[in-house]
């Protein structure tokens, strides 16, 4: 099998937008927590304490891989009939996803999605050969980033083990009529 390794960026402006909801949500816990205290139990504090908990539990896990993974590497290994995606870091490996038969994909490419905070997350995605549902590619850790250098390699990597795939994506069929 052979193997590609890119050096993933930290994400500086989502790891502060982390850090703010933490402490918001914390200090809103807090609040839940003191006002069932003083004055007994009520379920809004309860419900909106859970929903708290479970934020924050959510939170903590980015925060901590933010953490854990100390130099986090997108890896690309295929024997040019299965592909598989996975997160190496200096402790071990991560998000691994599924091995990926290249015989049944026709195309494969970048998608880039705006969250609801205007912040940008980049995953890959296979479409199949037969089908609609195409097969998308989720590894990089939330606090963790691509950038375009690295995504040519993965290109051009993907070229080389599979090169009747096509690369890129340029829209639908009906887009590029009007692209035209």
């Amino acid at each position: 099998m052979e193997k590609i390794e890119i050096p993933l960026q930290k994400r500086n402006g989502k790891f502060k937008l982390y850090v703010a909801v933490t402490v918001f949500m914390g200090w809103m816990f807090v609040l839940c927590i003191v006002n069932l205290i003083v004055k007994g139990f009520d379920w809004s504090p309860v419900v909106m304490a859970a929903l708290l908990a479970f934020g924050l539990i959510a939170v903590g896990i980015a925060l901590s891989d933010y953490y854990k993974q100390k130099n986090p590497k997108l890896a690309v290994e295929s024997d040019g009939i299965i592909v598989r995606f996975f997160i190496g870091y200096d402790g071990g490996t991560a998000n691994r996803s599924k091995s990926i038969k290249i015989e049944n994909m026709k195309r494969f490419y970048l998608v880039t999605k705006k969250t609801r905070y205007l912040i940008k997350d980049k995953s890959f995605e296979f479409e199949p050969k037969k089908g609609i549902l195409k097969t998308n590619i989720e590894v990089f850790p939330s606090l963790s980033d691509i950038d375009d250098a690295g995504v040519a390699k993965v290109m051009e990597f993907m070229g080389k083990m599979a090169p009747e795939i096509a690369l890129g994506y340029y829209g639908s069929p009906l887009a590029q009529m009007f692209n035209k």
